[in-house]
């Protein structure tokens, strides 16, 4: 299909993202498709991470808000500046495969009715030790898939900007999951997928977000009340809804867990009530004695490779 003008815009929020931020960057310059804009937000950074940046390159514009106004307002602010049919995400932490821009447009060029497009990743560790992404989902993603939990790595999708736009876009209402709020309004509206391929690199570093425990309670109460809004929004087969107040069950255990270990015993004891009033045919023994709520993973025993050498 020829192309007569930009086509995709990568979103990017940025918080004092230190030598990362580069390295992502980086990443877009490399890919295999030239036709693409970036929107950086520097969210209020304190560092000079975005303002050391040495770019000769028009297809990236920076904004610089002078203090930080939360993830979602961020992302919603460069949502609108998109401008092209297409919108990619990528956070300023993480790092796109060179042919990951290509391959998820050509998804969208062979699929009218596709709005939303992920992929399979990486696990970047410190030191660049390279790890596959278990337990991952792939083609199109039901109603039922998206109710039990959120399939989706946000730095690796790409959606149809009108449908985000006309979706509402991201809800500041959600400071953690905005991402799997804005999914489920978009597979009201089309078809979601996700490519078999791994196209990003997902970094897991003591400083991201989603390993910060200050962050894990927030998370948790966002997970719960979007379990709850796919319930409501989403047309669920009689498994969906088992699958989905089991994923609300499972969530409430977390949040038991992680209120006593905070202090918060009230608040614990009544997320644990809950937990077994919603879900009580759950073996919840096995649960409880491990001490943590979610089954760890059996393979450990991965093989470990470079970055380099995952292809990112």
């Amino acid at each position: 299909m020829a192309r007569n003008h930009t086509q995709v815009t990568v979103l990017m929020t940025a918080f004092n993202a230190g030598e990362y931020l580069s390295v992502a960057i980086q990443s877009l310059l490399r890919q295999s498709l030239s036709d693409w804009k970036l929107i950086l937000v520097d969210n209020g950074s304190t560092d000079d991470s975005v303002s050391s940046l040495k770019l000769d390159d028009s297809r990236i514009q920076i904004y610089r808000f002078a203090a930080n106004v939360g993830r979602t307002q961020a992302l919603q602010f460069a949502l609108t500046q998109s401008g092209t049919p297409f919108t990619a995400v990528l956070d300023a932490d993480d790092v796109a495969h060179p042919n990951r821009l290509s391959q998820q447009l050509l998804s969208f060029e062979l699929s009218d009715d596709l709005v939303l497009v992920g992929s399979h990743v990486t696990s970047l560790i410190e030191g660049d030790v390279c790890l596959p992404k278990l337990n991952e989902v792939v083609g199109t993603i039901s109603h039922d898939q998206l109710a039990e939990r959120n399939p989706f790595v946000h730095s690796s999708v790409m959606f149809r900007t009108s449908a985000a736009l006309t979706s509402g876009g991201y809800d500041d209402k959600f400071s953690y999951a905005q991402d799997y709020d804005l999914f489920q309004k978009l597979a009201l509206i089309g078809r979601c997928s996700i490519l078999p391929s791994q196209l990003t690199g997902l970094r897991i570093h003591p400083k991201s977000m989603t390993r910060n425990q200050t962050f894990v309670l927030q998370r948790l109460t966002d997970e719960l009340h979007l379990s709850q809004l796919a319930a409501a929004r989403l047309q669920l087969s009689p498994l969906g809804v088992r699958l989905n107040r089991r994923r609300q069950a499972l969530v409430h255990l977390e949040l038991a867990y992680n209120e006593l270990l905070s202090g918060r015993i009230l608040g614990g004891l009544q997320s644990l009530a809950f937990s077994v009033k919603i879900d009580p045919t759950m073996s919840w023994i096995p649960y409880l004695l491990r001490g943590c709520p979610y089954p760890k993973a059996l393979n450990q025993l991965l093989v470990t490779h470079r970055s380099d050498a995952c292809g990112l």
